[in-house]
């Protein structure tokens, strides 16, 4: 996921402003992306997928509680909030990339 020095360069002769507002976008993720691509952020993934598939399962079996379901919600806006953000990310650097 790595742009070179060229690669950034060009596509700011290219565009201009709005290539200083893609650079900028990947500014603000890149810590995100960086934490996320750690070991410990690998971790924290898996955690979060294996807590989202036993509450799924509880909520599909008609045995989840009211809190069940509350922390379900909570799971999957995070997990979503997450995707967009390394959508986000991935999508600005392929503009750089000219993919």
């Amino acid at each position: 996921m790595e742009v070179s020095q060229d690669q950034v360069i060009n596509f700011l002769r290219e565009k201009g402003k709005r290539g200083a507002q893609t650079l900028s976008v990947l500014g603000k993720y890149a810590p995100f992306m960086e934490a996320i691509y750690s070991p410990l952020g690998k971790e924290l993934i898996r955690d979060l997928n294996t807590k989202h598939e036993e509450l799924l399962e509880k909520i599909s079996d008609l045995n989840a509680t009211e809190s069940d379901r509350a922390e379900y919600k909570a799971v999957k806006d995070m997990i979503f909030r997450w995707c967009d953000k390394i959508n986000r990310y991935e999508m600005e650097l392929n503009k750089i990339k000219g993919e």
